[in-house]
C-alpha cells in the first residue's frame, strides 16, 4: 500500500500502467479474497455447541467472528442463517476498496483500462457482509421489512436457559455457594454471602458469654451486665466469627463529688452528700477499640464523704431486658434506693425508693 498510493506526490514520477496493475490486483485481492479468508474471517468449521460460544467470543474480534456470528442461527438454533455464502471481515474489506478507489481516484487514465466488473465484484463482497447484518435486524415478507423477533426470541430463550442453569450451578441444592457455606473450616454460619459486611448477624462473641469482665485497671473482676452483646456492632461481630479477632473485654469505674444538700436527702438525712459514678465497659479486637459503653449511676454518700454506698460494688439485679438499667443497693441508713441508669450518656438519672 504505501509503495502504490501517493506516488506521485513522494516521487514526482507517473507511476505507469504496469505498476498501477500490480497495485489495483494487490487492492482488489485484499478487498476481494483475503478479507474473506480464515485468519480475517474465521475458521471454515468452528465449534457452534453452546460450549464453544465463549471461547471463540473470547479469542477473537467481532470483526473476524463475523461468518461465525452469520452461521450461528442455523447451526445453533436451527433458524435461517443469516448468509448463504461468506462474508468478509468489514474492517479489511473497506480497506481495501478505499485503497482500490484512492488508487484510480490518483490515476484515472489507467483505471479506464481496468474492467469495471472488479469494482462490481468488490461491491457484490461488502453487500453480502450489510445484508447479513440487516438479516440480524429484520426480514422482507411479502415486499415489507419485519423484525427478526424469531432471532431474538431464540436468542433471548437460549440465554434465559442458561442464566437459569448457571444460577442452579451457583445457588441450588448442593451448589456452589452452599458447598462454600457449608464448609465448616470458614465458619460462615448464617452469614449471607451478599448480605454485606454490615449485616446482622446473631454471633455472639466468647467474652460476652463470660459470667463476669476484668477490671481495666486490673482489679476485682466486675458481674458482666446482661444483654450488653445486643450494643456490639455486627462488624465486630462478624469479624470474631470468620476468625479475624478474638473481643476481648474489661470494665473500669469513675466517680466524682457532686456536691451536699444541706437539706438532706429524700429520706430525711441532712446534710447528704451526693456522687455521680460512670461504669465505662470497653471492647477490643486485633488490638483496635470496637466497642465502648458508658453507665451513669448516681448514688448519696456517707456524711463523712469516704464510702461511696451503692456505687462500690456492681449492680447485683437488673432489668428483663436492658443493659443494667436499675440496681438495687442500700445506703448508711439502711434505706434501699432504685437506681436508674443512663443509657444515652447524657448523665440524666433518676431515683426513687425501692
Amino acid at each position: 500500500m504505501n509503495g502504490c498510493l501517493g506516488y506521485q506526490a513522494r516521487t514526482g514520477l507517473d507511476i505507469g500502467f504496469t505498476q498501477y496493475a500490480t497495485c489495483e490486483n494487490a487492492f482488489y485481492t485484499w478487498a476481494h479474497d483475503t478479507a474473506l479468508d480464515e485468519l480475517w474471517a474465521g475458521i471454515l468449521q468452528p465449534d457452534y455447541s453452546d460450549g464453544g460460544i465463549y471461547p471463540i467470543l473470547l479469542d477473537f474480534p467481532f470483526s473476524v467472528d463475523v461468518n461465525y456470528l452469520a452461521q450461528f442461527p442455523y447451526q445453533n438454533l436451527q433458524l435461517p442463517a443469516l448468509s448463504n455464502s461468506r462474508i468478509p471481515n468489514p474492517n479489511e474489506c473497506v480497506l481495501g476498496v478505499r485503497a482500490y478507489l484512492e488508487l484510480a481516484h490518483e490515476w484515472p487514465q489507467y483505471a479506464v483500462q481496468i474492467s469495471s466488473s472488479r469494482i462490481d465484484d468488490l461491491i457484490q463482497v461488502c453487500t453480502a457482509y450489510s445484508q447479513a447484518v440487516q438479516n440480524a435486524n429484520s426480514i422482507s415478507n411479502a415486499g415489507g421489512i419485519l423484525a427478526n423477533q424469531a432471532l431474538f426470541t431464540a436468542l433471548g430463550n437460549k440465554y434465559g436457559a442458561s442464566e437459569a442453569s448457571l444460577q442452579n450451578v451457583i445457588q441450588g441444592n448442593g451448589g456452589i455457594v452452599a458447598q462454600f457455606t457449608g464448609n465448616p473450616s470458614l465458619k460462615l454460619g448464617s452469614l449471607n454471602l451478599w448480605g454485606g459486611p454490615g449485616q446482622q448477624n446473631s454471633f455472639v462473641p466468647a467474652a460476652f458469654n463470660s459470667a463476669s469482665t476484668p477490671d481495666c485497671s486490673g482489679g476485682s473482676a466486675w458481674a458482666m451486665p446482661p444483654n450488653l452483646v445486643s450494643q456490639v456492632s455486627p462488624l465486630v461481630r462478624s469479624a470474631e466469627q470468620l476468625g479475624l479477632g478474638t473481643v476481648s473485654l474489661c470494665l473500669s469505674f469513675s466517680w466524682f463529688w457532686a456536691g451536699t444538700s444541706l437539706s438532706g436527702d429524700p429520706y430525711g438525712n441532712a446534710p447528704a452528700d451526693f456522687a455521680l459514678g460512670a461504669y465505662q465497659v470497653q471492647g477490643r479486637q486485633a488490638g483496635a477499640l470496637v466497642f465502648a459503653q458508658t453507665i451513669y449511676g448516681y448514688s448519696i454518700t456517707d456524711p463523712a464523704h469516704q464510702v461511696l454506698m451503692c456505687m462500690g460494688q456492681p449492680p447485683l439485679r437488673t432489668g428483663n431486658s436492658e443493659i443494667w438499667s436499675q440496681a438495687v443497693c442500700a445506703d448508711e441508713y439502711n434505706i434501699s434506693l432504685l437506681l436508674l441508669f443512663d443509657h444515652d450518656q447524657s448523665g440524666r438519672f433518676s431515683m426513687s425508693d425501692a
